[in-house]
């Protein structure tokens, strides 16, 4: 089963806050998975991000 990060462990994960994760979940570029009313990331899709910035040089 894939690992899912909570909101507090996504953002001590990227090293961002709050606001900038919010940010980037509303402009599509981190995709959220919610289960009930609680938003969660899956593992698979912090790396694919992380790949995306680190290959594409994008600023968070």
């Amino acid at each position: 089963m894939e690992r899912l990060f909570s909101v507090d462990e996504t953002m001590l994960s990227l090293r961002i806050g709050r606001t900038a994760l919010w940010n980037l979940t509303r402009v599509g570029k981190l995709r959220g998975t919610r289960v009930g009313r609680r938003l969660y990331f899956r593992e698979t899709e912090l790396r694919r991000f992380l790949n995306a910035v680190t290959d594409h040089g994008e600023v968070v």
